[in-house]
């Protein structure tokens, strides 16, 4: 599943600055707490 966010974060973040490459990425991230979190 890593694999998925990682490819995801590649293709989402392409050609974007720094500072919208690090939003991305903590968005990224806090979605992934959220689907982690209603897993059975």
């Amino acid at each position: 599943m890593q694999t998925a966010y990682t490819q995801l974060a590649l293709r989402t973040t392409e050609g974007l600055d720094a500072e919208r490459l690090h939003l991305a990425r903590e968005t990224l991230r806090e979605l992934q707490r959220r689907l982690e979190s209603e897993l059975p």
